[in-house]
């Protein structure tokens, strides 16, 4: 149940667990989810030693995982961030443990057709599952999206869109809808954001006149911004108010916009590409 818990969290909350830890990319969360619920799947219906192999194998690579984001730092993705990777792979060690010791001890024959044909319905009805359960994820992520598109603000997400923040929000911001634009949404308690910053020190004015910078400062329910000035503290001049919360956002985040359109963008996901494309995008 543990398996199918966490297939179940992760289909319903793939943004969520996108900003969560590991589980960073879009395709790699969609093949674990149909991993996890094909494997729980089997787990319950599939031939005793064989469930037992597919168990013990499944929850040993979820701990070397959570291991792995406990000693780096991170978060697994297994339920988003509400449990931390340290409680997740105490909890995969003693599946692991818990399976070993209660191995079953009967081995069915091999030449047995009652057990081969109850280990293929159990691999059909699995891989039916999982595929299943990977198109509950897509789609219940894209109708989350496409109801709320200010929930997410993910680069993958903004390209070809709108840019959300305009005169609706704050007049000033009007001038976002045309000419040539670089946003950046930063964090002040982002180490990224800061070193991002820090690596900026030759290019923190905008140097030419066709590519202007505006910088939002998140992390409260008030998004200070600043105009052609990268900064990490907000110069508490003008803001955009949100009413219950902010949007995620992948700390730093950056978007090319172009007459109001988000035409390129990256962000922490992809954080190598930061700085090149800041200074790719001014020339």
């Amino acid at each position: 149940m543990i398996l199918l818990s966490a297939a179940a969290f992760k289909a319903l909350n793939v943004s969520q667990v996108l900003l969560s830890g590991l589980l960073d990319s879009r395709w790699l969360l969609l093949l674990v989810i149909g991993i996890e619920s094909a494997a729980a799947v089997y787990v319950l219906i599939g031939p005793g030693s064989k469930a037992w192999v597919v168990g013990v194998t499944i929850f040993a690579l979820l701990a070397t995982v959570a291991g792995y984001a406990a000693l780096t730092g991170q978060n697994c993705g297994c339920f988003g961030s509400l449990i931390d990777a340290q409680i997740m792979f105490a909890a995969d060690v003693a599946m692991v443990i818990g399976a070993v010791l209660l191995r079953p001890t009967a081995r069915p024959r091999l030449e047995d057709p009652q057990q081969r044909g109850g280990g293929r319905f159990a691999s059909i009805f699995a891989t039916c599952a999982g595929i299943s359960m990977i198109l509950v994820a897509a789609l219940a992520d894209d109708n989350t999206d496409k109801a709320n598109p200010l929930r997410f603000m993910l680069a993958d997400r903004m390209v070809r869109r709108p840019w959300p923040l305009g005169a609706t929000f704050h007049r000033d911001l009007a001038a976002l809808e045309s000419g040539r634009w670089i946003v950046l949404v930063l964090r002040e308690d982002c180490d990224h954001c800061q070193s991002f910053v820090d690596n900026l020190s030759s290019a923190k004015r905008a140097e030419r006149r066709s590519v202007r910078t505006v910088v939002f400062h998140a992390g409260r329910l008030d998004w200070y911004f600043d105009f052609d000035h990268v900064t990490l503290h907000a110069g508490r001049s003008a803001s955009v108010r949100w009413k219950d919360r902010e949007p995620f956002v992948a700390t730093p985040a950056i978007f090319l916009v172009e007459d109001g359109v988000v035409t390129e963008a990256a962000d922490n996901t992809q954080s190598a590409d930061l700085l090149g494309a800041f200074r790719r995008w001014q020339k």
